[in-house]
Formats: C-alpha cells, sequence, structure tokens
C-alpha cells in the first residue's frame, strides 16, 4: 500500500463524512452516500482480498446502523433530517459513514494497530466531536443534557473504535487470499 494511498483514504474519509453531513442538511440524504459509495469503491479496487474487506465494511455498516439507533432511541440525539424513517433511528447517510469509517482501518489508521488504549481515546474523544460538529451544521439535533449525551456518545466510541480496529486486523485486505496464489500462472 503506498504512502500516498494512506492520504487519500485519509482525505477520502473526511470528504465521505462532509458529504453525508452537508448533503443531509441541504436536503440531498442520497449525497453522502453516494460519494460513500464511490470512496468504497476505489477502495476496495485497491485491495486484493475485496470479499473480506466487504463483508468488514458491510459489518460495519450494520454495527453502526445499531449503534446509533440504539443512543437515538435513548434519547442521546436525533436526527430530523431523516425523510425515510422515525427520526429515532439512523438514516442511511448516517449509517453510510460507517463502513467509510471502516475503510479506514487496515489503511490511514494502519499505525494504530495493536494500540488499544490508542484507539479508545481516539475513539473516545473524536467520536463525539464529529457528532457535536454533525450537531452545529444542523444535521441532528443532541439530547438535553448535552454532557450526558457527550458522555454516551464518548463511551460508545471508545468502545467502537477499539471493536472495530479489532474486526479490521482479523484478516489483511492488502494480501492475496488464501489459495489464490496457488491458483495464479
Amino acid at each position: 500500500m503506498s504512502k500516498t494511498y494512506l492520504v487519500v483514504n485519509a482525505l477520502g474519509y473526511y470528504a465521505c463524512w462532509f458529504a453525508c453531513i452537508l448533503g443531509a442538511v441541504a436536503g440531498l440524504w442520497f449525497a453522502g452516500p453516494l460519494v460513500v459509495a464511490a470512496f468504497i469503491a476505489v477502495h476496495l479496487s485497491k485491495v486484493s482480498d475485496r470479499p473480506r474487506e466487504g463483508l468488514f465494511l458491510a459489518a460495519c455498516a450494520g454495527g453502526g446502523f445499531v449503534l446509533d439507533t440504539a443512543l437515538a432511541a435513548a434519547g442521546m440525539y436525533r436526527f430530523h433530517l431523516n425523510d425515510v424513517a422515525p427520526e429515532w433511528m439512523s438514516p442511511l447517510w448516517m449509517v453510510a459513514l460507517w463502513p467509510a469509517f471502516g475503510a479506514t482501518m487496515n489503511a490511514s489508521m494502519r499505525f494504530m494497530r495493536g494500540k488499544l488504549a490508542l484507539l479508545a481515546v481516539f475513539g473516545g474523544v473524536g467520536g463525539p466531536l464529529a457528532y457535536f460538529a454533525g450537531w452545529r451544521l444542523g444535521a441532528v439535533e443532541i439530547g438535553e443534557p448535552l454532557w450526558m449525551a457527550m458522555a454516551a456518545l464518548a463511551v460508545a466510541w471508545a468502545v467502537a473504535t477499539p471493536l472495530l480496529m479489532w474486526g479490521a486486523t482479523r484478516h489483511d485486505p492488502w494480501r492475496a487470499p488464501e489459495g489464490a496464489a496457488a491458483a495464479a500462472p
């Protein structure tokens, strides 16, 4: 994996985040997921073991949907920009962020492998900051009291980020899948 791709991967994730948040705010809830789909397509084109990485990214989306929906149902935040589901349910533009973040685990965040405490701090601080920024931009409404919602997000992300890395390190998508070398001419 090239250093250039590591930078592209990190910047691509931020492009996905802004596309999802700003797209939702502008009423273009589908714009962010389309950007994420392109980002994931590029990411999968770079890895050797596409099926396993694709399965991991799908698991990220499913896990993120469950976590965000549970926290929203508990009143930690609401999604007013949710055109197709109740405001306590994680919308598509939010779910799309999870596989985009997952795509950074084996690429631009690879240097954090095995550093669970650092991952917990990174998630415990960065997760709530991302939701706070989304709130300030108008994509989500954070519950009251603010400190309680931020604390819940900090705990959730301090657990979720190391779990995502653990899931990512169960395979290395940059190596050819087993049996692929034998099949090559």
